[in-house]
This record gives structure tokens, sequence and C-alpha cells, in this order.
């Protein structure tokens, strides 16, 4: 037999009201934000950490080998690339959330910002042109990794399968570096599936 509700149980969804759910999820979204800025932040750190280790192990009379940790920097646009699109992700789901509440306010004439052209629209170019800024950064992270790799080979006499296997490594970070220019579609797809649902 199911135990029945306690008063404070019956209270509580009293108190858990639209206006807080409302505050709750922007509250949210906020934290993503900050969130997200933050992994921005912590990979250009660890990008150029990465390559001020392996341009003074390149400089230095017996570098052995340790400009390989160059290597690096394919793993971390992956990390980079898999936590943006996530917190994008929980953004657009967060922000139709708020489109759902927003819609009980829609007899006072409150202006929808979340499925407004007005206002989503200039919203969302200027979120492509993050996406934008973000994939030039790995791009110019693997084009300085590939520089460096090539005075790694050429000053180590690599065999032709190490260097082929850097090279391959260098192609994947840059395919992972090309999916956060799909994270715009993504974002377009999630409000239109939202959208589609309200109405």
């Amino acid at each position: 037999m199911p135990d029945k509700p306690s008063p404070a149980d019956i209270q509580l969804k009293g108190i858990v009201d639209a206006s807080t759910r409302y505050s709750g999820a922007y509250a949210e979204i906020n934290t993503r934000i900050t969130q997200r800025q933050n992994v921005i932040t912590i990979f250009l750190t660890a990008i150029t950490a990465l390559v001020a280790s392996a341009v003074v192990s390149l400089n230095s009379v017996h570098h052995l080998g340790l400009w390989r940790v160059i290597y690096g920097v394919p793993l971390l646009i992956i990390v980079f690339t898999a936590l943006l699109r996530m917190h994008e992700r929980q953004i657009v789901i967060l922000r139709a959330y708020i489109a759902e509440l927003e819609a009980f306010c829609e007899a006072a004439q409150i202006p929808n910002y979340h499925y407004n052209s007005v206002y989503i629209s200039p919203a969302m170019e200027a979120r492509r042109r993050h996406d934008l800024i973000c994939f030039l950064l790995c791009l110019c992270a693997v084009v300085g990794a590939l520089w460096i790799c090539l005075l790694g080979w050429t000053r180590s006499q690599l065999s032709d399968l190490e260097v082929g296997i850097g090279g391959f490594w260098m192609a994947i970070g840059m395919i992972a570096a090309l999916h956060i220019l799909s994270t715009h579609r993504m974002r377009r797809d999630l409000l239109h599936s939202f959208g589609k649902r309200r109405s």
C-alpha cells in the first residue's frame, strides 16, 4: 500500500509556483552560461600551457622528445567540443521550458523573448558568431600544434609511421572542432521541435 504524502510534501506543491520555477530555470541558465565561459577559459589556458611547454622543449639542447606533449591538443579539443555542446543543449532546453512558463503571461501581453523573431533572431546570430569564434580558437590550436609537430618531426628524425600517426591525430582534433559549427543547427532544431510541441 503506497504511503500517504506527508503534510510537508503537500505544502511544497503549493510553494513551488510558476514564478519560483521560472526564477530557478533562469538561475540554471545563468549557471550554464558561466560554466560554458569557464570551459573556454580553461581550454585557452591548457592550450597555451601545452604550446609553451612544447616550444621550450624544442628550443632546449636536449629536448628528449618532450615536444610530444603537443599531441594533447586534439584531446583537449575533443573534450572542449563535447562540454560546449552539452552546455548549449542544456541552455536551449531550459529556454524552451521558460518559454512554456511565459505562455501563461501572454494574456498580460508580456513579450515572449524565446519565440519572438524580433528578439530571438539577433540572439541566435550572436550565438552563431560565438560558435565561429570557438571554432577559430580550435583551428589556431591545431595549426600551431602542426607547426610544432613539423619542427619536432624534422629535428627528431622520426619514422614515417610516427609522423603519420601524429598527422592523423591532429586531423581527428580538426574534425572534432568542426562539430562546434553544427551547434547552431542543433540549437535551431531543438527550438523548432519545442515550438511545434508548444503550438
